[in-house]
């Protein structure tokens, strides 16, 4: 018997009684097909791209019986989106991508006569990696009066961008608002706003910069006092940077009373100085920086300003000493717990870590056995320096620079979302963790400091290293559960630092460490859920119970320093924040505002609802056991928080802080901008989110008297429904 060939169905096609109906997918599986259109159900379950079907009633042996003929359009298609991204890789690499979201912070914020956008900020499309760390990829640039920055996964800028469009819009609207009234304060505090005015400013009398600086400086007692002002202070006792009597005696050898009438300038100097050598000018640098610390926390003179600029820019081929690393470290802590331009993402101090990193790694700071030890003392003589510091004070004076500048690099690195400045192959850092000091030898309490700092450099690089590692993939949660682990074991239970009836038991220097380990828990809980989507009870509760935690710890923090001002005499200035809460902008740094950003975006987006099935806001949900707490550190994987009652708790922690009866408070917070545009920060903030809960309830009494069901919206209700809420907020918010 002959086979015919399948080929001869195209000539001699069978005829069937009836046309077959079912589409080319049901009809080759032999599936019932529901002959739906454009497709049918077996498809749409498969998720199929095409439904196909046909006019004819032949069998079909292969695709190539339908397709003969016809262009394969499937890959056709793919190969121009190919095409087009090898396009955009290659414009890309010439221009601004075209695929950037760009978000204009404020319109009319800071004059600008080229009529430059003020503020851009790009977020690349991301492209998922195949391999390696899928976190490296997610960056964003901050594009800013020609100044380009950009910050990566860590970065409480980039946390902004994984909330929702409309969200992060709101967020840059508020931030712009702040910014633009930084030049009102700036106006009433008779402070300079043009950055490089510095450099633009002249000398009078044809003076030296050192010559200008003895006129500006204060007179020769009264730095004198400043100094000793500064050796009982509140900061002093935190960071004991460089031994008392050094900085005494570099004071003394390098200041001088004035009183000889000049008549260069016309006028009696108060004080003169004596260099001696190029590294002389890093001594007086250091004193200065104390001088200033002290006495202009809003703005630095410009003689001095210049001063410090031509000391950042020497090369180490001239000057690489210990004081040159000194003077970098004064540098910091003045820019940390100052903070004049409020800039809060580490950009503001970021050059300044990578000078004193640079200069510590060069002086040998990581080995102070191999590269510092004097080698000129007899055996058995205890050895001194040139101040009269003995060897071994000096080596602890040392051991604290290296130490905070190691914290300073973890600090930045994270707030910067980018890799630290000394990696684990600058140094031997097996060995630096292993070596601890003991109470013989320094006491108790900076024995328990330097062990905590050291638990704290460990597990932070570590998990600064992992989440800019460009290949090996990241697990955050085990990263939280170090962290958490790291809480547990050094610190006090949490209620000691968000209670302020046992807040006064608390060493200040844990709060130090406490506030960037609970941004790093923050993040990384955020960056779980908002970019792996990882959404289980665990991690999403963990958002909200550090958010808890730490705002509590905030607002605790600010109301015991600033009790404790009011038991000490005033020793600055009336214009100026007390020593006490001055001090929080350092204890604190970027936890504030990293806190109030996500915490505020995290309550909006509870608002929205977005989960299928949780549309409805609940009458009343916090009075239970499920409810959040701020007295430990434990994290429910069984449930979720409720949502309302969370969000309530949130709210009552930082009602403390905007009490009517805290004038004193309020009034002694206006004189710092950046504790004033926090409280701003804030006011806007919540201020956002009552008018979007006014809309969010109204729009829900709407859909409801339309008669939808509100558990079970369709994909396309749901985004209607947020639509309707913005729509709302926007019309009864038109500014």
């Amino acid at each position: 018997m002959e086979i015919t060939p399948p080929d001869s169905y195209h000539n001699e096609p069978k005829k069937r009684r009836k046309q077959i109906k079912s589409c080319m997918f049901c009809r080759k599986r032999k599936l019932k097909c529901d002959k739906a259109k454009p497709m049918c159900g077996q498809c749409k379950e498969r998720k199929l791209p095409d439904c196909l079907y046909t006019d004819f009633n032949f069998p079909v042996n292969s695709m190539k019986d339908l397709f003969d003929n016809t262009p394969n359009l499937e890959l056709m298609e793919r190969i121009k989106l190919l095409e087009q991204e090898v396009d955009e890789l290659r414009r890309q690499q010439q221009l601004p991508s075209r695929q950037s979201i760009n978000t204009n912070v404020s319109n009319n914020n800071i004059s600008n006569s080229n009529n430059i956008q003020d503020t851009i900020f790009k977020h690349e499309t991301i492209m998922v990696r195949e391999m390696g760390n899928p976190l490296w990829n997610f960056r964003i640039q901050k594009i800013s009066q020609g100044k380009s920055l950009i910050f990566g996964p860590t970065s409480w800028k980039t946390s902004i961008y994984l909330e929702s469009e409309p969200v992060r819009e709101k967020h840059f609207d508020l931030w712009g608002e702040i910014i633009s009234n930084q030049k009102i304060w700036n106006q009433e505090h008779g402070i300079t706003t043009k950055e490089f005015s510095v450099l633009e400013s002249s000398i009078a009398n044809d003076l030296t910069v050192m010559e200008s600086m003895c006129q500006e400086l204060p007179r020769y007692e009264e730095i004198k006092t400043c100094l000793a002002d500064y050796f009982t202070s509140p900061l002093r006792e935190l960071l004991e940077i460089m031994p008392e009597k050094t900085i005494v005696s570099v004071f003394e050898q390098h200041f001088i009373a004035g009183g000889a009438f000049d008549p260069k300038t016309g006028i009696k100097q108060s004080i003169k100085f004596s260099i001696r050598e190029p590294q002389d000018y890093f001594r007086v640098g250091v004193i200065v920086s104390i001088i200033c610390i002290q006495k202009f926390p809003q703005q630095i003179p410009a003689s001095i300003e210049k001063f410090f600029t031509f000391l950042s820019g020497v090369p180490l081929s001239s000057v690489n000493s210990i004081d040159k690393a000194y003077f970098f470290a004064f540098q910091y802590i003045y820019r940390i717990y100052h903070c004049p331009n409020a800039n809060w993402d580490g950009s503001e101090v970021a050059d300044l870590v990578a000078l004193l990193c640079q200069s510590c790694l060069n002086l040998g700071l990581d080995d102070m056995d191999r590269w510092c030890k004097d080698e000129g003392g007899e055996q058995g003589e205890e050895q001194k320096d040139v101040n009269g510091n003995s060897y071994d004070d000096e080596v602890k004076s040392l051991t604290l620079l290296w130490n905070f500048t190691l914290f300073a690099d973890v600090c930045v690195s994270f707030d910067m979302g980018k890799p630290l400045f000394i990696s684990n192959n600058h140094f031997d850092h097996t060995r630096y963790f292993r070596n601890v000091l003991t109470d013989k030898s320094v006491g108790p309490k900076k024995c328990r400091r330097d062990r905590l700092m050291k638990n704290f450099l460990k597990v932070g690089r570590q998990c600064i290293n992992k989440v800019n590692d460009l290949m090996e993939p990241v697990d955050l949660i085990s990263l939280t559960t170090e962290l958490l682990e790291f809480i547990e074991s050094s610190f006090l239970p949490i209620k000691y630092y968000t209670s302020i009836g046992l807040i006064g038991a608390v060493d200040i220097w844990d709060i130090m460490i406490l506030s960037p380990t609970l941004g790093m828990l923050l993040n990384f809980f955020d960056m779980n859920k908002s970019f792996l989507k990882n959404i289980s009870f665990y991690n999403k509760n963990g958002i909200s119970k550090i958010i808890f935690v730490s705002v509590s710890a905030c607002v605790t923090t600010l109301q015991v320093m600033y009790a404790r001002d009011s038991y000490v005499k005033r020793k600055t200035d009336d214009n100026y924040l007390k020593p006490n809460l001055n001090l929080c902008l350092l204890l604190l740094n970027t936890l504030s505002i990293r806190t109030l950003a996500e915490m505020y975006g995290l309550m909006i987006e509870k608002l929205m609802l977005l989960e299928k099935g949780n549309i409805r806001l609940p009458e009343d949900d916090g009075a239970n056991d499920r409810a959040i707490n701020n007295v430990d550190m434990y994290i429910p994987n069984d449930c979720y928080y409720p949502v309302l009652g969370t969000v309530q708790k949130f709210l009552s922690a930082l009602d403390p802080l905007f009490d009517p009866i805290l004038q004193d408070f309020h009034r002694e917070i206006s004189k710092s901008f950046a504790l004033s545009s926090l409280f701003k920060f804030e006011r806007l903030s919540r201020s956002m989110f009552d008018n979007v809960l006014k809309s969010r309830t109204l729009i829900q009494q709407q859909w409801d008297e339309r008669g939808y069901d509100l558990d079970n919206l369709s994909e396309k209700n749901m985004e209607d429904f947020l639509d309707d809420i913005w729509s709302v907020y926007e019309k009864q918010n038109p500014d």
